[in-house]
């Protein structure tokens, strides 16, 4: 069967997501992605697009949005032309960053199946609109607009819809009326366990923004009291972020440690030298962190919301609570018995390991499979 692979993803969860799923698809593989977008192998299609608002002045920057969506639909036009020319069985459609659903979908000669790894938050969240700069709201109003059609018609466009977890199924529901099929995240076969691993620090995964929680990770390190340093590993640098979790630290008396852009083997023993991990993000559609962090034997504390109670197995792996300070440093103190964290230690690879990326491409094959017949 040939499959196009379309996307327009930076490093991050959802690019390592798909670039695990393509690997155990045993099919004809085509990759278009945008140029704002990373690869994830050596032969894709990349159609050249320029942003120019992001590194416009802010004056400038109303007009130049409305530009860039205009240039990413025309971007996505000559994709679909490429996904024409390879005259692919179906086509995998991901999220394109800007759009959300890529465009093309609407106007594709294969039946499509569109993964969802969560809905744009800017586009549907209350929170996001409640955020927004009041001086600006009324300016970006109708862009708002037209990206929430283009990605609600492009997805609409889409023969099978799949997503990561229980909750994300129930947002695409509730914002698009369409039901989705759960594909889960699988862990990297590099991610196990260490033989006699000491903790050397508490764990936070994720990027530089504050959506993370990393700084709910500083304060209940700090307001546990125990003498644990906090890394925090990121797939790029925010320098802003950086600086303002680094005061964050400075004010509760945490040595921080933040490390970017580290190989697999790298978080793989930072994972196992870990008391903890901590994965603090605002309604996260899955959380992979959490599921790496118990393959390599690190109990997790995960924020008791979106789709991350579904990463662990409750009070045997790590326990999911609410995102404050003050109950996440309950359960580092609960962890300093060892009665209680080593039994989490050891059952916490068996759990990640029903979590495999051989499993999700199957689960994924078969939606493809279903769509192309």
């Amino acid at each position: 069967m040939r499959v196009a692979i379309v996307h327009n993803l930076k490093p991050g969860g959802a690019r390592r997501r798909l670039t695990a799923q393509a690997r155990y698809l045993r099919h004809e593989l085509l990759e278009v992605t945008l140029s704002t977008g990373a690869p994830i192998s050596d032969h894709a299609i990349v159609v050249p697009i320029r942003l120019r608002a992001e590194r416009a002045s802010r004056a400038l920057r109303p007009p130049l949005r409305y530009l860039d969506l205009r240039s990413v639909v025309e971007a996505w036009r000559q994709a679909g032309r490429a996904v024409a020319e390879f005259r692919p069985d179906v086509i995998f459609a991901n999220p394109c960053r800007i759009a959300g659903t890529p465009p093309m979908l609407r106007s594709a000669t294969a039946p499509t199946v569109a993964y969802c790894d969560e809905p744009m938050r800017a586009l549907y969240e209350p929170e996001a609109k409640r955020r927004a700069n009041p001086a600006t709201r009324g300016i970006y109003g109708p862009i708002h607009v037209a990206q929430r059609w283009l990605d609600r018609s492009s997805l609409a466009a889409a023969r099978l819809v799949g997503t990561n977890s229980s909750y994300t199924a129930s947002r695409i529901q509730e914002t698009y009326g369409r039901a989705a099929r759960l594909v889960p995240c699988g862990v990297e076969p590099v991610f196990t366990p260490g033989q006699g691993a000491l903790p050397l620090h508490v764990l936070s995964v994720g990027s530089l923004i504050p959506s993370k929680g990393h700084d709910l990770a500083i304060e209940a390190a700090g307001a546990s009291g125990l003498d644990w340093p906090v890394v925090i590993v990121a797939p790029s640098a925010n320098p802003q972020e950086e600086a303002r979790l680094h005061a964050v630290a400075g004010s509760r008396g945490v040595q921080l440690d933040i490390r970017i852009g580290v190989t697999d083997g790298e978080l793989r023993d930072t994972y196992r030298s870990a008391f903890a991990t901590l994965y603090l993000a605002e309604r996260e559609p899955f959380g992979l962190a959490s599921l790496e962090a118990q393959a390599c034997g690190s109990p997790a504390v995960v924020a008791a919301e979106g789709g991350l109670p579904e990463t662990i197995l409750e009070d045997t792996t790590g326990w999911a609570t609410t995102r404050s300070p003050g109950p996440v440093a309950e359960c580092l103190n609960r962890l300093m018995d060892p009665g209680v964290r080593q039994p989490m230690v050891e059952a916490a690879p068996e759990w990640a390991s029903g979590h495999s990326w051989r499993k999700s491409a199957e689960l994924l094959d078969d939606l493809l499979e279903e769509a192309a017949s």
